[in-house]
């Protein structure tokens, strides 16, 4: 485009009076040629989306969502649901959210009787709207059709003696829900119920469960005493959390009517009134172990006066066994959980906690045979304190397979501790500690290679307020250096903790670590959440 000011642009040119109206003329009609441009831009937009319309709706016609059989669009449903809990009653997510994409979706959605087949149900979120969502239950039931049943009740009413933040629910708006889960009693498959109270327990009494094979369960000891369900004939997994009060577990558990001989899952948990015996006795433990010879997990809190007396029977045999959870704090003599240990053959054991330990008779080695009667042991939780720096190398450096190590570093009680002033080669002095353990799982100095646990690949660390960072820098640089594989490290501290610099954290993550240091951990002290489709979903025991 061409201007008979062309040689004056981008000077210092000092246009005279009658320059400025040529300019200014130009200018004008300029403007005007710009109009016309414009609009013709806006015409042409108009027309190219009025194009790219008529493009989009056709190619969605042919589109591959739209050519899907229905059985590939509902197993493609089906992966979309919650993958380790029930679903919920929330249009944000599985199934209901997928009812509402359009209306050939939404008719395949409802005539997926498995998309309905799993429902958590907070009571306090129902009682909200009581009658709406009642309705929506039976509805959500009756879409389920003929499949089996995984439900989960959180009903935030505590048994007696347990401390909540919200008031118990009426125990006829209670009994409403579980009316309303119950008329499919007979598709039962897994059942979960938190803070079962007794007046609830009731109705749990004469429901048929053909089909059930999992029930975990929340509650007082009077209102589990209620329950029926432990009859099933297909039971397999059973998981309670009781509360005690001043009732044993040893005289409460051995007693329930299960078939004992058909569970494959357990987990025995239990609170009280700082009462020493609310565990499972070591000595019953076996008892139980004899009625189930084909347990896969068994979780228990142990009796904190546990003892067991040495038996000249054979070995107990447990050939599928694959995780033996002792639950925590507990204080325990270590030479009774030696040998309970060592009279059970467990070939298959994967996983194995044993949280804490005391005694007035020091037994540090008691866990040192453990990777060579169980050597497919992957998953290690135990108390270092519990340890003395020989016998920890002991029993680690027979594990060459476990991949992940929890090292607590809790300070075992016991009413006649270990007193501190014995010889100085009393075990005790040279108890094991956080940098100990770095150092025992850092590749060895002189032979450049990993003598202990050479395929870990997470360790976590608790109660480490003393740990020095430099000795974890140092061990992750070894151990990083060493072996490629080795991906996580968690430190708990309860004190404030002079942690790695960002950019010393940073040295490690880009490598590829998940390095993380936690300040005053407490997963019992979290606050309560508002009531919501998800309420209630953790809080339900411990999980199999």
């Amino acid at each position: 485009m061409e201007s008979a000011f062309a040689s004056h642009l981008n000077t210092n040119f000092d246009p005279s009076d009658e320059d400025i109206e040529r300019i200014r003329s130009d200018i004008v009609s300029r403007l005007a040629e710009l109009e016309g441009i414009d609009e013709r831009i806006r015409e042409l937009s108009t027309q190219r989306d009025r194009i790219q319309g008529y493009i989009d709706s056709h190619k969605a016609i042919i589109s591959h969502p739209r050519r899907l059989p229905p059985d590939i669009i509902r197993e493609i449903f089906i992966v979309c649901l919650p993958a380790d809990r029930n679903a919920v009653m929330s249009a944000q997510e599985a199934p209901l959210i997928l009812c509402r994409i359009c209306s050939a979706w939404r008719f395949i959605a409802l005539s997926t009787p498995r998309l309905w087949s799993t429902l958590h149900v907070p009571a306090e979120f129902i009682l909200a709207k009581k009658q709406a969502r009642l309705s929506a239950i039976a509805q959500w039931l009756r879409l389920s059709g003929s499949c089996q049943l995984s439900l989960s009740l959180a009903t935030l009413g505590e048994p007696r003696g347990w401390a909540t933040p919200s008031a118990p629910n009426d125990p006829a708006d209670v009994s409403a829900i579980i009316k309303a889960l119950a008329l499919p009693s007979d598709r039962w498959c897994n059942i979960e119920v938190s803070h079962l109270s007794e007046e609830a327990a009731l109705q749990f009494a004469d429901f048929p469960t053909p089909m059930l094979e999992s029930v975990e369960i929340t509650a007082e000891v009077s209102a589990l005493r209620q329950i029926n369900l432990f009859r099933a004939p297909s039971l397999r997994a059973v998981s309670l959390h009781a509360w005690l009060g001043t009732e044993r577990l040893d005289d409460f558990l051995l007693d329930l009517p299960f078939f004992w001989d058909r569970l494959t899952h357990i987990s025995f948990d239990c609170t009280g009134h700082d009462n020493p015996s609310q565990g499972l006795s070591l000595h019953n433990v076996l008892t139980l172990l004899r009625r189930c010879s084909r347990l896969i997990f068994l979780g228990f809190r142990p009796n904190a006066e546990g003892s067991w007396a040495e038996s000249n029977s054979e070995p107990l045999m447990l050939p599928f066994l694959k995780s033996f959870i002792m639950f925590g704090p507990a204080v325990l003599n270590v030479r009774a959980v030696g040998r309970l240990l060592r009279h059970l053959s467990m070939p298959e054991l994967c996983e194995l906690h044993v949280p804490a330990v005391s005694s007035t008779e020091p037994d540090s080695y008691f866990l040192a045979t453990i990777g060579t009667t169980s050597p497919l042991l992957e998953h290690l939780l135990i108390n270092i304190q519990s340890f003395t720096k020989d016998s920890i190398l002991e029993t680690l450096r027979y594990l060459p397979k476990l991949t992940m190590l929890v090292a607590l570093n809790t300070p075992s009680w016991s009413p006649n501790p270990w007193p501190m002033s014995q010889p100085s080669h009393d075990p005790v002095v040279d108890r094991s500690n956080p940098e100990h353990l770095l150092v025992l799982l850092a590749p060895d100095p002189e032979t450049q290679s990993l003598t202990v646990c050479s395929g870990l690949r997470e360790l976590q660390l608790s109660d480490c307020d003393l740990l020095d960072k430099n000795t974890v820098a140092e061990f992750l640089q070894k151990r990083m250096d060493f072996a490629n594989d080795f991906h996580r490290l968690e430190i708990f501290f309860q004190r404030p903790w002079k942690a790695m610099s960002a950019d010393e954290i940073q040295s490690f993550t880009s490598r590829g670590l998940d390095l993380s240091f936690v300040h005053g951990h407490d997963p019992w002290g979290a606050d309560p959440v508002e009531s919501n489709p998800w309420t209630g979903l953790s809080s339900a025991g411990h999980q199999i």
